[in-house]
């Protein structure tokens, strides 16, 4: 009996398979385009016939840009034990920050950086201008980018990634700076072509006024932080990946006017990030230990809308906002970097509290960043030939 009790569920798990594939083309995409990345990646086991049909570059394309705004974040943080870098994905539960399964290091004999984050690819660049594409979740190898030699040292360049859904390619934006600042260039390549294409379109500022803080991806472009001239000045350019056009992204009219209080100027620091797929704003004020957050909810009309506000944030809160905001599950985090311990602040946008947790890095290891990303499918091998990386996996 037992024997046929098996038989029997064999059979009936055979006839739901065959009655999936069965599905119309159109229909059976659509069921599949619902999924989260997550479950896609379980569906590959189940059938040859669905493995070929999300692995491939239009449908990961596609699944993307439809889950661009429900995607839970993640987190992960980049740490630096010369000459080796790691990126680690970390896991956030019961107010404690633990290590997570994935985990994935470098070896470079110069100095590596982090230039942007875009969904869950991780561009790191060196000194001598060479630039790789790293995806941590999973995938051993890395993506070396064609040469820039006309980007120059560190400080001189500016990277971007965003998706252009006029052609259906993501497309990655330089910007270098020549003759000591006296002129720039922008070109941009296509992921999975071999060549950077220059393009007239410049951005309308001096780059040294450019905030170092990673860009931020939303809303169809990557945007820039602009330190102005004045004091409290506070301008975001952008780059439209569609248009390939750089322009200036204005912050809400309020936060244009309140850098003054009575005459006197008012100190307060802006960051950029990413918030539910749109552009958003952190903005901490003194001396009465404020916090705003602000999200622009269309690009087209500029609209503004003030997500998060706070005047009672908790003794040790990093008001300056020296570690750039992040986006987490159910809110926005902040760090308050320490050469022996690191402190995150989880602000939970569903009730407004606020919960601090310490966290250390491994043995002679020095954490540099936090940062979110969220689970897709895209995936470097079809972009490129990869090269090896050192991945671990606990």
């Amino acid at each position: 009996m037992a024997r046929k009790r098996q038989r029997s569920s064999s059979d009936i798990a055979d006839a739901r398979k065959k009655q999936l594939t069965e599905l119309p083309v159109d229909v059976l995409v659509d069921i599949l385009l619902r999924l989260p990345a997550k479950s896609v990646g379980c569906i590959k086991c189940v059938s040859k016939t669905l493995l070929n049909m999300v692995n491939n570059i239009s449908f990961s394309t596609l699944h993307t840009r439809s889950h661009t705004m429900d995607q839970v974040p993640r987190l992960i943080c980049c740490s630096r034990h010369h000459p080796l870098l790691t990126l680690q994905s970390l896991k956030y539960k019961d107010n404690s920050v633990t290590n997570g399964r994935h985990a994935i290091t470098i070896s470079s004999s110069t100095y590596s950086f982090l230039r942007f984050v875009f969904c869950n690819l991780f561009c790191l660049g060196s000194k001598n201008g060479d630039s790789m594409l790293i995806n941590p979740l999973g995938e051993r190898g890395l993506l070396r980018l064609p040469e820039t030699s006309f980007a120059g040292l560190e400080n001189d360049s500016l990277f971007g990634m965003g998706f252009d859904d006029k052609t259906n390619t993501y497309k990655i934006v330089c910007v270098s700076c020549h003759d000591r600042g006296k002129s720039k260039t922008a070109h941009v390549l296509v992921l999975g072509t071999n060549r950077w294409r220059q393009i007239s379109s410049l951005p309308p500022c001096e780059l040294s006024r450019i905030s170092d803080e990673p860009p931020v991806c939303a809303n169809g472009a990557v945007h820039w932080l602009i330190m102005g001239q004045v004091r409290g000045d506070r301008r975001i350019v952008s780059f439209d990946f569609r248009r390939e056009e750089f322009c200036w992204t204005p912050i809400p009219p309020t936060l244009q006017s309140s850098n003054k209080h009575h005459g006197h100027y008012v100190e307060w620091n802006i960051c950029l990030f990413s918030l539910r797929g749109c552009l958003a704003i952190a903005v901490t004020k003194f001396p009465w230990s404020i916090m705003e957050v602000w999200v622009l909810k269309d690009s087209n009309e500029n609209q503004w809308v003030r997500y998060y506000y706070s005047n009672e944030l908790p003794a040790g809160f990093p008001f300056k906002l020296l570690g750039f905001p992040g986006e987490w599950e159910h809110g926005i985090f902040l760090t308050d970097y320490n050469l022996m311990e690191t402190s995150f602040f989880f602000i939970d946008l569903r009730s407004g509290s606020i919960s601090t947790v310490k966290y250390k890095c491994s043995t002679r290891s020095f954490l540099l960043s936090m940062h979110s990303y969220s689970e897709t499918l895209i995936s470097l091998k079809d972009y490129g030939d990869l090269e090896e990386a050192h991945e671990v996996i606990t």
